[in-house]
């Protein structure tokens, strides 16, 4: 009977044992989140000082060079300022396509490609008013179509093209600009003007 009983109470103690060891793994475990937990906090504190720091250098350093800080909440806007490169200055004096909207660009272009009933150069052919004179008054008339059946509300699309009315008339502007700038352009504006005094009379 003794012997059951010291065989129960080892049982027992090595129960109870193996308890205090799990107990302790998983004191351990928590411990090591709750470090864990505490270096990240610590971590997140440290870089959000790193990157105010900068902040303040920044905004420090553009107020000592008399520029605008540029800031929002106190706080710089994107980098500081740098030297431009020199070529940007010869750029600036030129032309820059960039300025121009790409969307309205293409729908000049369509119109200027045309087809074989739709006008443009797959109707009278490529750059047609280089290799023939174009009168002003042929394409005053087409500009002034395009606009009052655009301001009319009368269509908002050519029929032919399917493009915009506004994009007809600058590519027409385009054609008499460059038939200006080629010497090909038959300036009748002046007679014209003549035969509305004359009609006008």
């Amino acid at each position: 009977m003794a012997v059951t009983e010291d065989i129960a109470r080892r049982q027992m103690e090595k129960m109870s044992d193996r308890a205090d060891l799990t107990q302790k793994q998983n004191d351990n475990e928590l411990l090591r989140r709750e470090l864990m937990r505490q270096r990240h906090e610590e971590n997140q504190i440290g870089a959000k000082s790193q990157q105010r720091n900068e902040l303040d250098r920044l905004v420090a350093q553009r107020i000592a060079h008399n520029e605008d800080p540029d800031t929002r909440h106190g706080y710089v806007i994107g980098p500081p300022p740098v030297a431009e490169n020199p070529k940007k200055a010869c750029g600036d004096l030129k032309p820059g396509i960039h300025y121009l909207p790409m969307g309205t660009l293409d729908q000049v272009c369509v119109v200027m490609r045309g087809g074989p009933d739709q006008g443009g150069a797959g109707q009278y052919g490529l750059r047609n008013w280089r290799k023939q004179p174009i009168r002003a008054s042929t394409y005053y008339d087409a500009m002034w179509r395009h606009l009052r059946d655009w301001y009319e509300k009368l269509e908002d699309a050519d029929v032919r093209s399917g493009q915009s009315h506004l994009a007809h008339i600058i590519a027409n502007a385009m054609l008499v600009m460059d038939s200006i700038e080629k010497g090909v352009l038959v300036d009748d504006r002046d007679a014209a003007e003549v035969l509305t005094k004359n009609v006008a009379d």
